[in-house]
């Protein structure tokens, strides 16, 4: 009985993940939730000898983290740098999952029954989530309607990259034969391995399976977390915080650019950084007295394996991370820790001021530290936030408001957690509660203020990218913190099955509001989360679906050379898998002098294929670029073709030519 027992907690992990897929998915929902509890089993396998090697009895939550994480890598590099098929890693990587149970087989201790409760209140939390975006795209097919952020479609063309036999081992969806980049990538792999097995749709699995099994994960590592911290009741108490705690931009200075719900709806990849990073802080919680190497060297794996699923929050969290393990590790002598940590917070900003030295000399130390700031003063004209920040602006100019910019940024992102974990560790202190690992999340609210002013933006440009994407991890840390100081300050009301029971409930908060929190709360935003494509483009992407062959690709008669974001050939390599030989023209050219070399030339090829004089010479010169097919939009035809008489397809709007013969 005990030995059952202590399977069960597996048993529920594994049939959660299974669950989440067959409710979410439109289309083939019984071979994939099926094919993701077995996944899911065999993470926890993998998972469970890699916690054995470190000495450690990995409790389910945090062994599926990490198998989740190992079966992503597994599976993502080799399809990205030799163009393997995703299914053969996936099998290989379920066979050494097997020999691994049976490799010096585990002796778990039976669960309790409170964490069983709370790793259903997790499961609850991530259905509550992802059935009601589900429910939004559901209304694609029918509308034409997309109720999703438009980045939506460019994630599509990234899972199709590893997963669609359109598009594997051509590269880039919107840029073709050009690498994909070395971009947090890995979490595509896993709705790509849904693709390849099945033949859905890309854009079928963002909202019936990457998000929901990212958002999962994302709340296995947050109970991961509080247990950690503060047994299974701080883990359930983090829950409940998790699914209760209003958004961070409905309340306070209402600055929507910071809502922590929309955030993680617009960047669903964020949510595998969040889960691999609760872990890797989790698996710090087990650094005690001899047996610190194991769990040190693995929470070092999941840091790094954070990079190539969410850059930013790895940027986020690396400061952090080392603060906590020299303040808490104890191979360092304890007179060095202060001194280690000073040296080291003082390199990373000499590191940062390093790379932007360019910036900073073109643009003047004060407009660099202050651009975003006034990116998020000048977003929102009708809020307390901007109201506030104008006033200090005002008062002590742009060097002085640098200092209230941060602040009001933290309040903005997290106002109840940070006031909840400031009086929680000033209340914990003074009662001698508080440990050397208590210093991360206090660490990554002082990093968050140095990032804001200091982190370079990108190539493209955008200088929220590494400013901001991290305060959902911050916000989680906060949330994760002040759940351990509820249940360590008053351990009389903090009881782990009454906190189960009420994480189970505090599932319902979201369902009810959850809907609310993820709405974009800015009048820019609008647009992007209702965007409207032709029905003509929808119907011609499903042809190109029909008609193209492995490894196809299109080419657009005419080209936005400015879009960054969104364009008509980003959707039709979204919505049919085959890629296109330029979309997005002008992110693109953002990608370095060579990259802006080959759009200068595409867009040029697209100019002359346009104006041949012949359909044959457009057509050969088409060929031999490995191009299959020429999507013409609007409802004249080519110079070569006015009338589209020899179009392969076409509809009011739409006309496609083969190039083949």
């Amino acid at each position: 009985m005990p030995a059952v027992q202590a399977r069960i907690g597996s048993v529920i992990v594994a049939l959660l993940f299974g669950l989440l897929v067959f409710a979410n998915m439109p289309v083939a929902r019984i071979e994939l939730g099926l094919a993701a509890g077995l996944i899911a089993a065999a993470c926890l396998a993998f998972g469970g000898a890699l916690g054995r090697a470190a000495r450690l009895e990995l409790k389910p939550e945090l062994a599926v983290i990490i198998g989740l994480v190992g079966f992503g890598y597994a599976i993502a590099l080799p399809a990205r740098f030799w163009g393997v098929d995703l299914r053969l890693p996936a099998a290989c990587f379920c066979a050494l999952a097997i020999a691994l149970m049976f490799w010096r087989p585990s002796t778990p201790r039976p669960m309790e029954v409170p964490a069983l409760i709370a790793l259903l209140a997790a499961g609850g939390f991530a259905l509550a989530w992802s059935l009601e975006i589900s429910a939004r795209f559901a209304e694609f097919e029918a509308t034409g309607l997309m109720r999703l952020w438009s980045d939506v479609f460019i994630h599509a063309g990234s899972i199709a990259e590893f997963g669609d036999l359109r598009s594997i081992g051509r590269g880039s969806s919107t840029l073709v034969d050009v690498p994909g980049g070395f971009y947090h990538f890995v979490s595509f792999a896993l709705p790509g391995l849904a693709v390849s097995g099945t033949g859905v749709p890309a854009i079928t699995t963002i909202s019936g399976l990457w998000l929901p099994v990212g958002v999962l994960a994302m709340a296995m590592g947050v109970f991961a977390l509080g247990r950690g911290l503060a047994g299974v009741a701080g883990g359930a108490a983090a829950l409940v915080l998790l699914a209760a705690l209003p958004d961070s931009a409905g309340y306070g200075l209402r600055q929507g650019f910071l809502s922590f719900h929309w955030l993680l709806e617009t960047a669903p990849g964020s949510a595998y950084g969040l889960a691999c990073a609760l872990a890797s802080l989790a698996l710090l919680a087990e650094v005690r007295g001899r047996a610190w190497m194991g769990p040190l060297v693995l929470s070092a794996v999941m840091l790094c394996a954070i990079f190539l699923l969410r850059a930013q929050i790895f940027i986020w969290l690396a400061v952090p991370w080392a603060v906590g393990v020299v303040a808490a590790a104890p191979f360092v002598p304890r007179r060095w820790k202060g001194l280690l940590i000073s040296l080291g917070s003082l390199a990373s900003i000499a590191a940062l001021l390093a790379v932007s030295r360019g910036a900073i000399a073109a643009q003047g130390l004060i407009p660099y530290l202050d651009q975003y700031f006034e990116v998020l003063r000048s977003l929102e004209a009708d809020t307390p936030y901007h109201a506030v920040a104008t006033a200090f602006r005002e008062a002590l100019g742009p060097a002085g408001a640098l200092l209230p910019g941060i602040i009001l940024a933290w309040a903005g992102f997290g106002l109840i957690p940070l006031v909840g974990f400031l009086i929680g560790l000033w209340l914990a202190w003074r009662r001698g509660l508080t440990n050397a690992l208590d210093l991360v999340p206090l660490a990554a609210l002082l990093w968050s203020g140095v990032l804001m002013l200091l982190a370079p933006a990108p190539l493209h440009g955008d200088i929220t990218e590494f400013r901001q994407r991290g305060f959902l991890l911050v916000t989680l840390l906060l949330t994760v913190w002040l759940a351990r100081w509820v249940v360590i300050l008053w351990p009389a009301i903090a009881r782990s099955r009454p906190l189960a029971l009420a994480a189970c409930a505090a599932g319902l908060v979201t369902w009810h509001s959850g809907a609310e929190w993820k709405a974009p709360r800015m009048a820019w935003a609008q647009s992007y989360r209702s965007v409207q494509v032709p029905l003509p483009v929808i119907a011609a992407a499903h042809w190109l679906r029909v008609e193209s062959g492995p490894s196809g690709a299109f080419a657009l008669s005419a080209v936005d050379t400015a879009a960054m974001l969104t364009d008509e050939g980003t959707m039709l390599a979204a919505l049919s898998g085959v890629p296109a030989f330029l979309a997005r023209a002008g992110i693109h050219r953002l990608g370095g002098v060579e990259q802006a070399a080959t759009v200068a030339e595409r867009e040029a090829i697209l100019r002359e294929i346009a104006a041949a004089p012949r359909q044959a010479e457009a057509m050969e010169r088409l060929r031999a670029l490995r191009i299959g097919y020429y999507v013409v939009l609007g409802e004249a035809g080519p110079a070569w073709d006015p009338s589209r008489a020899s179009a392969a397809y076409q509809t009011p709007g739409v006309a496609i030519y083969r190039t083949a013969p």
